[in-house]
């Protein structure tokens, strides 16, 4: 684990010594992983169109998409190209 700030306080109150460690770890986030799938919700969305519009232009074959159980995943590569060339 890095600490990017630490900050060390030693507070003396007559014979007693405190030692007080201040540590700044909100840079330290690991960093989002790339989507590689769209929801059929997200690319309704991101279309401005209804689910039901948008399962029908998934299922019309336009672009890749795979099941996962009832879960449909599309391929964002995919639709961003498609949706680049409309």
């Amino acid at each position: 684990m890095t600490l990017l700030n630490v900050c060390i306080l030693l507070l003396s109150h007559g014979k007693e010594l405190l030692l007080l460690v201040i540590s700044d770890t909100s840079n330290t986030e690991t960093p989002k992983k790339e989507k590689k799938t769209y929801t059929v919700e997200e690319i309704a969305e991101q279309l401005c169109v209804s689910k039901k519009v948008a399962y029908a232009l998934v299922k019309s074959g336009q672009f890749a998409y795979v099941r996962a159980g009832r879960a449909i995943r599309v391929s964002k590569d995919s639709f961003d190209k498609w949706l680049n060339q409309n």
